[in-house]
Order: C-alpha cells, then sequence, then structure tokens
C-alpha cells in the first residue's frame, strides 16, 4: 500500500481543508468577539426589562456585565460601550427615557 495523498483523493483532501479551517474559524471568532454578542445582547434584553420593572439597580448590573463582555473584544465597538456608559448614566439619573433611548442605539451599533 502506498501514502495516501489528498490531492490524489478528493474526500481526503476537503476532510483536511475542513480540519484545518475550522481552528481558524474559531479563533477569528474569538478574535472579533463574535462569540460574545449573543452573551452581550442577553444582557441587554436582560437590562431592557429590568428597566421597564424600575429596578434600576438589576439593570445596571446587566449593562456593566454587557460593557464588560464588550470591552474584553480584541476590537471593542467603542460606539456601542459609550451608548451603555449613557445608559447607565442616564439611569443613575433616574431618565428612564434618555436611557431607553440610548439603550436602542446601542442594540443598532452591535448589528453594525
Amino acid at each position: 500500500m502506498g501514502t495516501l495523498h489528498p490531492e490524489d483523493h478528493p474526500v481526503l483532501g476537503a476532510l483536511a481543508l475542513a480540519a484545518s479551517s475550522a481552528p481558524h474559524e474559531q479563533a477569528d471568532a474569538a478574535l472579533h468577539g463574535l462569540d460574545e454578542r449573543p452573551a452581550v445582547k442577553s444582557d441587554l434584553r436582560h437590562a431592557e426589562i429590568e428597566m421597564y420593572c424600575d429596578h434600576d439597580d438589576l439593570a445596571l448590573q446587566a449593562l456593566r456585565s454587557a460593557r464588560t463582555r464588550l470591552q474584553s473584544e480584541a476590537v471593542p465597538p467603542v460606539p456601542a460601550c459609550e451608548s451603555l456608559a449613557e445608559v447607565s448614566w442616564h439611569l443613575r439619573h433616574h431618565d428612564h427615557v434618555a436611557a431607553a433611548a440610548a439603550l436602542q442605539r446601542a442594540y443598532h451599533q452591535l448589528d453594525a
């Protein structure tokens, strides 16, 4: 039996390519923080619900968690981080209308 070469066997070549690209895709996702975005959005939804229920302290905790996750990214999305800081500021000053508007901006900036 001879040595198998991926270029001689299309299936082996495809498997080799898939195996070699998977770690790179995972590394790219981690580098860009794509793995954190669902958790960030979950924190934002939690904050929004707590704001609606007038639980400002719990909303601030959820916002702090979201900001920490975003700031841990290799390249943090500065506009979204600034909007979350603005939401927190408005909440601490009991301006729920401005806080809700800043939270909506943060949602949109995360998707941009």
